[in-house]
Formats: structure tokens, sequence, C-alpha cells
């Protein structure tokens, strides 16, 4: 048995590819299992040397070459699958016992994945995985309906709905019996199988603890914290409202501020900029986090606030979510959403907020600060129940088992 790991979108330590090919990955090997790693061409030398990444993919998983203003999404994916397809068939020497996961396979590279296995003999088809990310591009209501329907977004805007479910079309029945489909949240997964009509099995976050994972209960200053790769829809710009608003309202708090790409929401962070610079309590850090870095944000927060848009969000995790409740943080997060869910799967480690405003995130933070050293123990024994059901093993188990594979 091997284990191959694949990831176009791996390319640096930007966003959440490498750090679960680092958990992944180094749990596979810890149990003596061959591993090999494909990444994107350009992976750095970096994530080469420490994962043991080969460079492989040239077409990157959130890429749209096209200038098309109608289809340049659907131009885009063919070019993309088919050149993906090709980079697929230069993996030689699979035998049935293998394991391929694929992470992250956004409707481009599952497309591909899917071709690729239509067309390996039955007879010599390993165990396939593939993880279809974090958001299947349908509008939040669609769910409430029974029966369900199904409202993709213009794919104009959002294509994922409609690739999807185009890609899922083309499994032939010799490759179905030993492709599995999988999410790492049990809402992301329920969307993904109403929009694919195929089963979504859902595996455990491989997310563990990096830090003490110590009580906050009792600290004083309080760190509120947003972290990660900042984007329209996490909900950034309305952080200096947000940040000005604690900072004027309540003084045992401070704010940490982490833009791992300053660059795409710069008009937020020269505002979070102006702000620090007048206040001492508001401390920035604009780099990506590579481990190191990571986990001493997290170990310096107190409350992370995932200020993100509702909509966007209804069907999908967060790795910053996860790893704070792995760490015993809480949180603060969009009601009616996956990370909603999950918040109260782990015992309502924080609170939500309705609206797509500061002043509607604002208010939920202010409800943890209120009561915060009880929710700061809830965060505590949620910690205790993530180590539990969570993580690199639980994951490896998963993966055994879906390919019908006992423990190494």
């Amino acid at each position: 048995m091997r284990f191959l790991y694949l990831d176009s979108g791996l390319v640096n330590e930007l966003g959440h590819h490498a750090n679960f090919c680092r958990a992944i990955t180094q749990e596979f090997r810890n149990k003596g299992i061959p591993t090999i790693v494909f990444a994107h061409e350009k992976v750095t030398q970096r994530l080469h040397d420490n994962l043991k990444a080969r460079p492989h993919f040239r077409v990157y998983s959130y890429d749209i070459n096209d200038n098309d203003r109608v289809i340049a999404w659907l131009n885009s994916f063919e070019t993309g699958s088919r050149t993906t397809l090709e980079d697929l068939q230069r993996i030689h020497g699979l035998e049935p016992t293998d394991i391929v996961y694929m992470n992250w396979a956004w409707p481009t590279p599952l497309m591909a994945l899917i071709q690729w296995a239509n067309g390996i003999p039955p007879s010599r088809l390993p165990t396939i995985i593939a993880e279809v990310g974090a958001d299947p591009g349908l509008e939040p209501m669609d769910l409430e309906l029974r029966p369900i329907r199904l409202m993709p977004r213009d794919p104009r805007a959002d294509s994922r709905a409609i690739l999807y479910r185009y890609a899922a079309r083309q499994i032939s029945p010799g490759s179905a019996r030993r492709l599995h489909l999988v999410t790492f949240d049990r809402v992301t997964s329920s969307a993904f199988q109403a929009l694919l009509d195929f089963p979504v099995t859902t595996l455990p976050m491989p997310y563990a603890a990096s830090t003490s994972r110590r009580s906050r209960a009792g600290a004083n200053p309080i760190t509120i914290s947003v972290l990660g790769h900042q984007r329209p829809e996490k909900g950034f710009e309305l952080m200096p409202e947000i940040a000005t608003t604690l900072l004027r309202e309540h003084a045992q708090i401070r704010i940490l501020a982490h833009n791992a790409k300053p660059t795409q929401m710069s008009a937020a962070q020269k505002a979070m900029r102006q702000l620090a610079a007048s206040n001492g309590r508001l401390m920035l850090e604009e780099a990506v986090a590579g481990p190191a870095l990571w986990a001493s944000l997290l170990e310096r927060s107190d409350l992370v606030v995932c200020p993100y848009h509702p909509a966007v969000y209804a069907f999908s995790h967060s790795s910053v979510a996860c790893e704070s409740l792995a760490n015993a943080i809480p949180l603060v997060v969009p009601a009616r959403t996956a990370l909603a869910s999950q918040l109260e799967d782990f015992g309502s480690a924080g609170a939500t907020f309705e609206a797509f405003t500061a002043q509607s995130v604002t208010a939920a933070i202010t409800r943890v600060l209120n009561d915060f050293d009880r929710y700061a123990e809830v965060a505590y024994e949620a910690a205790a129940q993530w180590a539990k059901t969570m993580g690199p093993e639980r994951v490896l188990e998963g993966l055994l088992a879906l390919a019908g594979a006992g423990p190494p």
C-alpha cells in the first residue's frame, strides 16, 4: 500500500493547503505507509523540502485563465481539466492496493480525476478519494426545502455548482465503486450530496492542537483576534469599524489582526494601520504564517472572530474556526452556517451574529466578553472533545476505512 497525496493548490504556506498536507501526510509516514506528495509545479523550495512535495501540476486550483466575459469559467474548466488529466496520466506504477487522495478537488481537478479513474481498468483501479472542498456554490436557502431545490449562483460569479454537478455526471459505473467523495464537515457533505447525487462521506477534520490548549479563563487583557488570508467574503472590511468600537468601549481588551496577504484587502488594511498607529492595543501581523508563526498567533489569541459573510459560508467550513476549537479558543461566527452548526456540536463555545454588519459582529463579540470566563471554560472542554474525535490519526483511520484497509 502507498498513499498518494494530490493537491494542485499546494504552492506555499498561504491558506490551508500546506497545513492540511502537513497534518495528513505526516500521520501516514508516522505509520510507516509510503507517501508521495504531488503539488503544483511552482511549489516553494521550502515546501518541497519540508513536505517532500514534488512539483507536478501545471494548473493552479483557483485559476481562471481566459478573457471571455461570458464563458471564461467554462473555457478555463475545459482547458484546465484537460491539462490536469494529462498530468495525472504521468503518474505511473499504480496498484489496486494504493490510496490516491486529492485535497481540495475544485471542479477542474475533480473532472480530471474522474476522467483519469474512468480510464483505468477496474481490476487495476486504486482507491481514489477526493475532498471536494468547502463550498458547493449553492444559495443558502436551498437545503431548507423538501424536496431540496438546488439554486446555483450565477456562473459568471461562481460556477462551482454547475461544474461540480457536470463533473459528477461523468463518473462511470466501473470507477464509482472505488471513487469516494468526502468533506470535513457534515453540513458541507449534505450540501454536496444533494448537488452531486452521489454519496459524500464526512471525515474528521485533520487539525490537532498546535498550542498549549490552555483555558483562556481569567485572561487580562483579553486578546481578540482575526486571523488568516483575508478576502472579501471573510468580512475584513468590517474590521476597522469593529476594532474602533471595541477599543473605545472595552478597556480590558486588545486586538490582534493578522492578514496573510494585505495587498488583497488594501483599503481595509490601510484603515487598520492608521488605527494601530493611534492605539497601541491594536496589533497587526502582515505575513504568510508558517507553522511557527501560526502556532504563535493562536497561542496569543483569547477570542477568535470569523466575521464571514453568512451566505458564502452557509455550507462552508473554516480552517480558522476549526483550529480555534482544537486549541480551546472561544469563537464568534455567522449564524445559520456550517460554522454555527459546528460551534453547537462542540458545546457552543462562543456566539453567533445574524447580519453581515460591523454592528452585528460587535454585538456578538460583546456578548462573549460579558461572560468570557464561562465561554473560555466551554472552549476548554470543547478542545478536549476535539482531541478525542478529530485530528490526523482520526483522518488516517477514516481514509483507511474507505479503502477497506485495517489499521497499519
